[in-house]
């Protein structure tokens, strides 16, 4: 493991006065010993995380860079573009821009540190040091680190969920003459699949960072639980919302219940994606149609 911190301390601002500008440096050296100490407990995570889910972790191929938080929004988008082949684009409508922009832009600026399957490296956001206690880095390291040891486990099961994204959008960009009903409908079974196997992911990352915390005594200021992980994908991948929040609630619960019976049926979901599909499956908003506009979801395609 390497920790090469991308973004130097800041130094105080020249027309600061001298208590501020020593405040300045306080902080700031604070929050570089937090991630160092976090970051000594790294054995301690990767053991809980092999416990837990009986997988072997090789955590000396993630690096863990420090990086501002508008550099890990441009990391994550160049992430997601490499994974589906696809440049990453906003919605065409300027209006539409400026909410996708302040959504990403909120996503990064609280985001602790993010897992990039693409770069393999876990980002962490300098940003958020200075405002979050040890426990809250640990804790967040925990979770992104299941995050990779599930694409370490399970790379083509990772690799599926990217490749329908791909189906999905090729499919809403360049639909051909395919009737405007059964464009609708495909894009929703992609949307559906895609959004249950991401929840697959996050509620088993969730979960195993709830145990990780109780068995460790950790009192994170910063809770992410199934709302906030819901909120902050869909900000990544514009999908339903709601049903993105209901879905992680009732995911995380079920990954609970799965755990409490042993680890096999939690990894037999990642080798049969098809039950993951059933499994984490929600009820959805009726889509558009050429008979007449209603609730479309993001990733429907619009009517030419």
């Amino acid at each position: 493991m390497i920790f090469r911190p991308e973004i130097q301390p800041t130094k105080p601002s020249p027309a600061a006065g001298p208590a501020q500008s020593e405040a300045n440096l306080a902080n700031t050296g604070r929050c570089y010993r937090d991630v160092h100490e976090a970051l000594a407990a790294l054995p301690e995570i990767v053991r809980s995380i092999e416990a837990k889910t009986g997988w072997r972790f090789d955590r000396s191929m993630i690096d863990f860079p420090v990086v501002s938080a508008k550099e890990m929004e441009r990391r994550c988008l160049e992430d997601l573009t490499r994974r589906t082949g696809i440049p990453t684009t906003t919605p065409e409508a300027p209006e539409g821009r400026e909410v996708a922009a302040r959504l990403l832009s909120a996503h990064h600026r609280s985001a602790i540190a993010m897992y990039l399957p693409s770069e393999r490296v876990v980002v962490i956001n300098e940003d958020r040091l200075r405002e979050v206690s040890k426990d809250s880095v640990k804790s967040s390291l925990h979770h992104e680190l299941t995050r990779a040891a599930q694409q370490q486990r399970f790379p083509e099961y990772l690799a599926g969920v990217d490749g329908l994204a791909r189906q999905q959008i090729l499919l809403e960009k360049h639909g051909g003459d395919l009737p405007l009903d059964t464009r609708v409908q495909e894009a929703q079974r992609l949307t559906d699949q895609v959004q249950a196997r991401l929840a697959l992911c996050e509620c088993q990352a969730l979960e195993l960072r709830k145990r990780y915390e109780r068995e460790f005594d950790l009192h994170p200021e910063v809770k992410q639980g199934p709302i906030e992980v819901a909120l902050g994908m869909s900000s990544m991948r514009t999908t339903g919302g709601a049903n993105k929040i209901q879905r992680y609630i009732t995911g995380q619960e079920i990954i609970s219940k799965l755990y409490d019976h042993g680890t096999h049926q939690v990894d037999s979901l990642f080798q049969h994606p098809l039950w993951a599909d059933t499994l984490f499956r929600s009820s959805v908003p009726e889509r558009a149609t050429e008979k007449g506009p209603t609730r479309r979801g993001a990733y429907a395609p619009r009517p030419k």
